[in-house]
């Protein structure tokens, strides 16, 4: 089973994967910003490096692996590329206004190499929502339609509580076949 979590940044990518890692703790997690803490300094080579490290962490033969990526661009497309012959996929695609990711990157500690200079983050986060309502994810469908998607709000704390449950609710139906 693979299970990819997207969504803009600072949307609760890994927040979510944490709990899903705490209710299923033999999954395996594959985060692209923790390869960018391990591999890269922030520069391109560092990035093209602690990209290709991420897509070859991704197993075929692997059978319960978390994803955590942004879902757009160059790395989506090899990501869901690597996943599509699994026959058990989640993509859960965490929805967060722009005004709310603002608002959370305020606090948020910057210790990730992060490819772009920290002032061209809100371009970031404008060009990701703009990726997702232009169609991202129904391209990714295509690529894997075998997959289930879960599209969810995450704009509170209650949101990741509730968002948290449902997760857990389709893994359980998924492990036992029943999705």
């Amino acid at each position: 089973m693979k299970i990819l979590v997207i969504g803009n940044i600072a949307s609760g990518k890994s927040t979510l994967l944490n709990s899903i890692i705490d209710l299923y703790p033999e999954f395996c997690s594959i985060s692209i910003d923790e390869m960018r803490k391990l591999y890269s300094d922030g520069s391109v080579l560092g990035e093209e490096y602690a990209k290709q490290v991420f897509i070859d962490s991704i197993s075929r033969n692997e059978t319960c692996q978390i994803i955590e990526l942004s879902g757009i661009g160059e790395l989506a497309t090899l990501t869901f590329e690597r996943v599509k012959s699994d026959s058990n996929i989640l993509i859960i695609y965490l929805r967060v206004p722009e005004n709310i990711i603002k608002q959370r990157l305020k606090s948020r500690c910057w210790d990730i190499p992060f490819p772009l200079p920290l002032e061209n983050i809100p371009t970031a986060i404008k060009h990701t929502s703009s990726e997702f309502s232009s169609g991202v994810i129904e391209s990714h469908l295509k690529v894997c339609p075998q997959s289930i998607l879960l599209s969810l709000k995450n704009e509170t704390s209650v949101d990741i509580q509730v968002n948290t449950e449902l997760c857990r609710l389709y893994i359980q139906n998924i492990l036992s076949g029943n999705l």
